[in-house]
């Protein structure tokens, strides 16, 4: 509108997603047994919880090698989220 103090917007394409991106944005198990889904029970309605089952036999590669548990997840995950932590990406 002539006139008008609010800046003009472009309406912007959202990026194409082609099968390259499907392969890398594509959940797939590791040290988990499955995906969770709601189906399955794994994820909540509303989707605010996730519970993953650990695969048996995955193993730390440290001397003595020593099974992943639950507590070395959720302690590297604070850890990641700790803005102090040299761990959180920044």
């Amino acid at each position: 509108m002539p006139g008008s103090s609010s800046p003009t917007r472009r309406r912007q394409r959202p990026p194409r997603r082609g099968a390259a991106w499907a392969r890398a944005t594509t959940l797939v198990p590791d040290m988990a047994a499955q995906v969770p889904t709601v189906a399955d029970g794994g994820v909540t309605g509303n989707g605010l919880v996730y519970t993953y089952q650990l695969r048996s036999g995955v193993d730390w590669s440290s001397s003595p090698p020593r099974q992943v548990t639950a507590a070395d997840f959720i302690r590297e995950f604070q850890a990641f989220c700790n803005p102090a932590s040299s761990r959180s990406g920044t």
